[in-house]
């Protein structure tokens, strides 16, 4: 399959999915979501793949990058300036988030690694929290910035997995500061 949103590289049962979105920090459109539920699919279908890695191309500045998450820019197109912060948050809550994705990466029988470097917020955390194992580089920027932009916990079961991660009181101080 032809992707465009996404590189993705099969070799000796390792498969490497590369997010490439370059001028939008990788954040994840609808037509992102969709190549990478695809994937997601082929990876589950071939035997042959036993292990696969999540990790994102650098910005369009040549950081380094994971995710900045959902695309609120292309998820508010459209609509009255007056109504986008409503907007932003009804879409974030109402299915035009990746959530759907971060139960797929749990439930699926490969392992699942995400290869974490530079900015990697919002759903790029909670698709990284997804996996069954986080390399994270020195150069990483971790935060989740749900709170700080939307005024909201983010919908992804972040809270959840982080909780599970990093155990509840830190995951209770980060989830309320937006801070990595």
């Amino acid at each position: 399959m032809a992707y465009e949103t996404i590189r993705y590289e099969k070799e000796d049962g390792i498969c490497v999915i590369t997010f490439n979105r370059p001028k939008v920090l990788n954040a994840f459109s609808k037509q992102a979501v969709e190549e990478l539920t695809q994937a997601l699919d082929e990876i589950t279908r071939d035997d042959e793949i036993t292990v696969f890695i999540l990790t994102g191309g650098p910005a369009s500045d040549g950081r380094p990058c994971f995710s900045a998450g959902s695309d609120l820019k292309e998820s508010i197109a459209g609509w009255p300036p007056r109504l986008i912060p409503l907007t932003a948050i009804q879409s974030f809550w109402t299915g035009e988030n990746i959530g759907e994705i971060f139960l797929d990466i749990e439930k699926c029988p490969k392992l699942s690694i995400a290869a974490v470097d530079g900015i990697c917020t919002g759903g790029g955390l909670e698709l990284a929290l997804s996996c069954d194992i986080i390399l994270v580089s020195e150069t990483a920027l971790i935060s989740d910035l749900h709170v700080k932009n939307l005024g909201t916990i983010g919908g992804g079961a972040a809270a959840q997995r982080l909780a599970w991660r990093v155990g509840v009181s830190k995951a209770i101080e980060l989830c309320c500061t937006g801070d990595a």
